[in-house]
């Protein structure tokens, strides 16, 4: 469904204006960022803060330099998930608290732009994608690979991080950290979504398929009733606004009824019950 034009609000917005197409709100086309609306996120979500604490916490963000992806990843997600420490005083006193990137309790108070034609001009490379998603002006992240990845990289390159191929480690690793698994498919079992679930994480998930079998509503995750935006983002500012009843070890708790030893030993019980049965003579069904 269209985004509403202009800002009527924190949660939808679109640049219907074309602000962002060319340098005039960016320092330059390999400029990924934006800059302006991570500073009016940081002010809106963290007004008690000072302004110089909240610039500090800014620059920190954008200045995260280590050399391997995996660790600007590990870091960015912790900044997104448990804040940036900063420190500050007043009256005399130093305070040390968390600068929120993100409002996790009031979604509303998020800004999601989608921006049009964003040109993006990097090692002489230029792309453009047609419209791109950002989440109070940050990026997101994509792990995987396989037929679909050409045309998300073209989509969606600029401001999403792509693991092609990453070990079951960091695979492991990302589900465990995540706030929660969002499957919008629809397959007979779908393995990703037991396996985000082994890993402690809740799955927002289409109704339909394996989904249905394997997701507990309101336990273990939450389903969707139809593969349209509107339903999956109704989820998930359903799922932000509830997700402290998602318990971790009562996720995995459930994944386990799907693991492999207890397939094995139920497998193992019916074939040993029907062969008894064979050996009696009785009749099989």
């Amino acid at each position: 469904s269209p985004l509403p034009t202009g800002v009527d609000s924190h949660s939808r917005a679109r640049d219907s204006s074309g602000s962002y197409l060319d340098t005039k709100k960016r320092q330059s086309f390999g400029d990924v960022l934006l800059k302006d609306r991570i500073t009016a996120a940081i002010s809106r979500i963290n007004p008690h803060i000072p302004p110089d604490a909240r610039a500090t916490a800014q620059r920190e963000l954008q200045n995260i330099a280590s050399p391997d992806l995996i660790t600007n990843n590990e870091t960015f997600h912790r900044y997104l998930t448990e804040g940036i420490t900063v420190e500050y005083t007043r009256n005399g006193e130093t305070k040390g608290e968390q600068l929120w990137l993100i409002d996790w309790d009031t979604p509303d108070n998020n800004e999601f732009l989608a921006v049009n034609q964003f040109t993006i001009i990097e090692d002489n490379h230029q792309r453009r994608p047609d419209v791109i998603l950002f989440i109070n002006g940050l990026p997101l992240v994509v792990i995987g690979d396989g037929p679909g990845m050409a045309t998300l990289q073209g989509l969606a390159k600029p401001n999403i991080t792509f693991l092609r191929q990453p070990s079951d480690a960091v695979v492991a690793d990302h589900m465990e950290r995540c706030r929660g698994f969002i499957f919008p498919a629809e397959e007979d079992f779908g393995i990703t979504v037991v396996e985000a679930q082994a890993a402690g994480a809740p799955v927002i998930a289409y109704g339909q398929g394996g989904c249905a079998e394997t997701v507990q509503p309101g336990k273990t995750g939450l389903l969707f009733k139809r593969q349209t935006v509107d339903d999956l983002a109704q989820a998930v500012e359903y799922f932000d606004q509830h997700r402290g009843q998602f318990g971790a070890e009562t996720i995995r708790h459930h994944a386990e009824t799907f693991s492999e030893q207890r397939f094995r030993q139920e497998l193992t019980t019916y074939l040993a019950h029907r062969w008894m049965q064979y050996q009696r003579g009785d009749e099989l069904e």
